[in-house]
């Protein structure tokens, strides 16, 4: 019997499935069967990030009608419910895009496992990075302008 897991993280699904139809792990057959399980696995991720991106888009509407609300100067009242209800929206979009970030790194580990493997530690790097040049720069609107080039 192949051994799955260690290619996997290896060299990634399609290479793996490659390498055991070749070495006669595995039949043609079977190697075309889960050739299009994988598929059919892709397909039921591809779907579930629709679905996240389609809940990310629905809290950036709600977002951005609060801020349309909050950006108006009214009298002074304190830090008010708009504050709150921003910092659950906020709560909200963290959540789904950290649901599609796990499920774009589950995908990227079928293809490509090194770069699934090393993506976790170069977001938080490059965040980390450019979080300190916004502070240095007193300015939280400041793009990066490289710390995120390891992610593409």
């Amino acid at each position: 019997m192949p051994d799955w897991v260690g290619e996997l993280n290896k060299v990634g699904v399609f290479n793996a499935l490659v390498k055991f139809v070749e070495n006669g792990e595995l039949s043609k057959e079977e190697g075309a069967k889960m050739h299009a399980h994988t598929f059919a696995f892709y397909a039921e991720k591809v779907r579930e990030a629709q679905t996240e991106v389609r809940r990310i888009d629905a809290v950036l509407g709600r977002m951005a009608s609060l801020c349309a609300t909050g950006k108006q100067v009214t009298p002074w009242k304190g830090k008010g419910p708009l504050v709150d209800k921003l910092a659950s929206e906020a709560r909200a979009l963290d959540g789904w895009v950290i649901s599609l970030y796990e499920t774009d790194l589950t995908m990227i580990r079928f293809a490509a496992p090194e770069l699934g493997k090393a993506r976790p530690n170069e977001m938080a790097k490059s965040m980390d990075a450019l979080w300190e040049k916004r502070m240095a720069a007193v300015n939280l609107r400041l793009k990066g302008t490289g710390e995120f080039k390891l992610l593409f």
